[in-house]
């Protein structure tokens, strides 16, 4: 114990020596601690944050000076990413929103997250850097402050953090330093150590893994139960664990997380390696399943003779056998979501096959129709397929803005929404968008390859696209406990001890878990903006999330057409909201778990089955023209939907 005490102390006052007195905390009036949305240590995203604090808030928030010191720079700041940024000077002779827009203008960057940036020099070799910020003037470098000045006010700091923000940095003479001791605060900060990736595990490291990322799913994940029994996932870890029985290469170690991480047909749960594995292939032949039948979707350079041609089986079993068989290995979808397997079938056929079917990751044997046998092979490198196809991905996806308007005829509107994470401007402008087209008899609102995003943004835009109240269902929310989880001694954001959720969460008799009820609410039309023309909804397999609610919304309360394909999300629940982020500590593997199960709809009918996503009115079913770009079959369908005259019965 007094071993342990002294090296506290030294600890203690080592940080003094380094940082001084302690920092006050930048937002006027509120304590140390208060709103930190990401710590050092935590995934915005996909991309570890590993030096800065990154403090939440309301636009607006007065923000002042932690220290006594001096300003050594003032930038208008855009950052590319945690680690990049673009700068450039900040000129106050024009108003901040302006100066914002000129500083992205002609670029795809959003103008929402450029922002005012200062840093502070401390006598003992210490930098604090702010971006996130509006200034109220221009700070001179060299100039004197005051703890307690007031800087500016808060805006946003970042592209991946739609609220507004903060970002807080410190280095120590030049090299990244703990951004949260000085404040008071418990500190997650580590200094940066270069990571050795590995080529392989012991079966021990392996078999831990396994066991842990099972211990995480069970303790944390509260939708277990909608796709396994708790007792059915730790016998599969089991036999799993018992199959390795000597060195196990990463390859073969993602893939066997893969598998099991099939079982969870869930879009909100992600997991990605710490470091890149494998090497980039390609193959002589792209399969695709296309309707009922299995082609030639895609060939390299020597084999385009074979494009579009029908494959009966593979490694002589049928392909009807096949596909059966590795739909059970589609994951990165919700519950019984019948479209999203099917595309990926599509898109991903081969390394789907090849990954889960034993001595065949480097290639397969494919009949063709007239009987012909070729050999597939997988080849290390990378080589364009021929003829170049376009992605489907990049269907509705509006980079620059998140979003476009325009109109397709004289009376037909288009609005496409690639993300609901929109700013006020980008939101303003669709409704604005809306008001001038009251009067236009049709609209297309297109959410397809859309992941979701802001609630509050969703609202609004549900609230311009009609002028009649939505119908509502009485929305709940699951954890498995409020806090103290047990497997969070490998989390990166949160603690084993922490209470992350409120005694609004509690037991419901004949249930597990804990249970927050929320009092039903209706959603109203927006008092100026509010279209009640006939609306058209377009969604697809990649609309997730906001992108499922949003189409939801409508078809429960009859307000539009549905068209296109069935949702990645379920249409009754998601599991989403708050995630914690993980890593496996010997394969180094990244997950993250959603921790909140929302349930928005427990009424079972044909029209909304159980699990199944929003099921649109009119199927347009997937054609190989959409993987290629050549059409756009859903767009199509609803405009022949308005030149017909067809709508609801």
């Amino acid at each position: 114990m007094k071993k342990f005490v002294v090296l506290a102390l030294l600890a203690f006052v080592s940080s003094l020596a380094i940082y001084g007195q302690q920092w006050q905390w930048p937002i006027a009036g509120k304590k140390a601690g208060s709103d930190i949305l990401y710590a050092p240590q935590s995934f915005i995203d996909r991309e570890l944050n590993f030096a800065s604090l990154i403090v939440g808030g309301t636009e607006g928030d007065v923000v002042v000076a932690p220290f006594d010191g001096k300003v050594s720079n003032i930038f208008l700041t855009y950052m590319d990413g945690l680690s990049t940024s673009i700068a450039g000077d900040a000129d106050f002779n024009i108003d901040f929103d302006t100066s914002r827009r000129d500083f992205v203008k002609n670029s795809e960057r959003s103008a929402r997250f450029v922002s005012h940036s200062i840093s502070i020099a401390a006598p003992n070799g210490n930098t604090l850097s702010m971006s996130g910020l509006k200034l109220r003037r221009r700070f001179k470098t060299g100039e004197r402050i005051s703890v307690g000045d007031t800087l500016g006010t808060m805006a946003y700091s970042y592209k991946k953090v739609p609220e507004p923000s903060v970002m807080i940095s410190v280095s120590h003479y030049g090299k990244a330093a703990d951004p949260m001791s000085p404040f008071g605060l418990k500190t997650t900060f580590k200094a940066p150590e270069p990571i050795t990736p590995k080529q392989f595990l012991t079966a021990q490291q392996a078999k831990e893994d396994i066991k842990v990322l099972t211990d995480i799913l069970v303790d944390c994940y509260p939708s277990l139960d909608e796709f396994i029994t708790k007792d059915a996932l730790m016998a599969y870890s089991d036999s799993l664990a018992q199959s390795i029985t000597g060195k196990v290469d990463m390859v073969d170690f993602v893939i066997m997380i893969m598998r099991m991480s099939a079982f969870f047909h869930d879009s909100h749960i992600n997991f990605w390696p710490s470091w890149g594995i494998g090497k980039r292939t390609y193959w002589n032949l792209y399969l695709g399943l296309v309707g009922d039948s299995v082609r030639v979707v895609n060939a390299t350079d020597g084999f385009t003779g074979y494009l579009n041609r029908t494959v009966t089986a593979i490694d002589g079993i049928g392909t009807d056998s096949v596909t059966d068989r590795l739909k059970k290995y589609v994951a990165d979808y919700d519950a019984k979501s019948e479209s999203f397997p099917l595309a990926h079938l599509l898109w991903n056929f081969n390394s789907l096959y090849a990954n889960n079917t034993p001595g065949k990751f480097n290639g397969f044997t494919v009949t063709l129709d007239n009987g012909e046998t070729i050999k597939n092979n997988r080849h290390e490198g990378h080589k364009k397929p021929m003829p170049a196809r376009k992605p489907m991905g990049w269907t509705n996806r509006n980079t620059s803005q998140g979003f476009s308007t325009r109109m397709l005829n004289d009376s037909t509107a288009y609005i496409g929404i690639s993300t609901f994470n929109l700013d006020e401007t980008g939101t303003d402008s669709i409704r604005n968008f809306i008001h001038r087209n009251l009067d236009t008899p049709h609209m297309i609102v297109d959410v397809r390859n859309n992941g979701g995003g802001s609630g509050d943004v969703l609202n609004k835009l549900l609230s311009y696209c009609s002028d009649k109240p939505y119908a509502t269902t009485r929305h709940s929310s699951k954890v498995n406990r409020r806090g103290h989880f047990p497997s969070m001694i490998h989390c990166r954001n949160y603690t084993p001890e922490l209470d992350i959720f409120g005694e609004e969460y509690k037991e419901l008799e004949g249930r597990d878990g804990l249970y927050c009820q929320e009092e039903e609410s209706t959603l109203m039309p927006d008092a100026e903006t509010a279209y009640g023309g006939r609306l058209y909804v377009l969604v697809d397999e990649l609309s997730c999330s906001a992108a499922t609610l949003f189409p939801a919304n409508i078809a429960r309360s009859h307000r539009g057409v549905i068209i296109g394909r069935e949702t990645r999300t379920a249409y009754a629940y998601m599991t989403a909201l708050k995630f914690a982020d993980f890593t496996l500590p010997n394969s180094m593997l990244n997950w993250r778990i959603p921790l909140v199960k929302c349930i928005f709809d427990e009424t079972i009918s044909p029209r909304f089955p159980r699990g199944r996503g929003v099921i649109p009115d009119i199927e347009v079913p997937l054609t190989k023209s959409d993987l290629t770009g050549e059409k756009d079959t859903i767009l199509d369908r609803a405009l022949q939907m308005i030149a017909n005259g067809e709508y609801l019965d």
